[in-house]
């Protein structure tokens, strides 16, 4: 059995259901909680959107550390997982809309720490601060992914 990022199984029948699943649940988070952008999910298959997503950790970096950003960061899994998205599905390559992606992805963020940690939670406040650093991340560190539609071989 081989392993993707983050412990995934990449088995032929069950894992891919797996996927699957995941797919349709961060999907249906981000719908629900009213993220930003989601329009580009609109008509994707859900077999599409498994073969895009892979973690929250940047595909430009080692693999080792994409996978500390990944266990780090899984209150913004579903932010992440629109992100990839967003960086391989859209048509408009500009710079205008890289950012806009970017902020986008900050917005959905919080709103993934405001869903999942009630405003009494220290741990609320800790991640809307964890996603300003990865908005900031993105935005220095991800042009080149952008610019090559997210797709980059793991180093």
């Amino acid at each position: 059995m081989a392993h993707g990022r983050g412990g995934t199984e990449w088995i032929e029948m069950d894992g891919h259901r797996k996927l699957v699943d995941k797919a349709r649940t961060l999907g249906t988070f981000c719908v629900e909680h009213g993220f930003e952008g989601i329009s580009v999910l609109a008509g994707m298959k859900v077999g599409y959107l498994t073969s895009i997503y892979d973690g929250i950790g940047p595909n430009w970096s080692f693999s080792v550390v994409a996978e500390v950003i990944d266990h780090l960061s899984l209150d913004f899994e579903p932010a992440g997982f629109l992100l990839d998205v967003q960086y391989r599905a859209l048509e408009d390559r500009s710079e205008e809309a890289f950012h806009r992606c970017n902020l986008q992805f900050y917005h959905n963020c919080v709103k993934c720490a405001k869903a999942r940690h009630g405003w009494w939670s220290p741990t609320r406040y800790r991640l809307i601060r964890s996603a300003k650093v990865l908005y900031k991340a993105c935005e220095e560190h991800g042009l080149e992914s952008w610019n090559r539609r997210g797709i980059f071989p793991r180093q």
